[in-house]
């Protein structure tokens, strides 16, 4: 026993995610919507289109945030451009 009053862990007000998902660059390319994929942690919304590949959108299915987008340089194909992650519930 510690006298005194109990501080919340360091922990307390961060957010926890769990990554769902990840879009892979093919042969066919990847483009982000104007304004997506610019930083870790920035949120999408379900429905929201999320880039193109070549002129089909992709579609956000949940809500979510993206995890380490790979700035084009070091894009791949058969590699993911970036992770997705919502909130841990």
């Amino acid at each position: 026993m510690v006298a005194g009053q109990p501080t919340a862990p360091l922990h307390a007000n961060k957010k926890i995610f769990r990554y769902f998902g990840k879009i892979v660059l093919s042969e066919e390319g990847f483009a982000f919507s104007p304004g997506m994929g610019e930083r870790s942690f920035q949120p999408f919304k379900k429905g929201d289109i999320i880039g193109y590949v070549k002129d089909k959108p992709v579609v956000a299915a949940c809500d979510g945030v993206f995890m380490m987008p790979r700035i084009p340089e070091h894009w791949r194909v058969g590699r993911y451009v970036v992770l997705m992650a919502r909130p841990f519930s």
